[in-house]
């Protein structure tokens, strides 16, 4: 088996059908759906280094 890395045009290709996804999950899953992925949003964010 071959690992490859995948070309720039697959990437972004699969990050389109993810939005679409991720859209309709939130337009069924309403105000909880929303809720959890605001959440998962604020905890993916990188935190910011403390100033010296």
């Amino acid at each position: 088996m071959q690992i490859v890395t995948p070309s720039p045009k697959l990437m972004a290709d699969m990050k389109q059908v993810g939005t679409i996804m991720l859209a309709d999950w939130q337009k069924r899953a309403g105000a909880d759906g929303e809720a959890i992925i605001a959440a998962f949003n604020q905890s993916a964010k990188p935190k910011a280094k403390a100033q010296k």
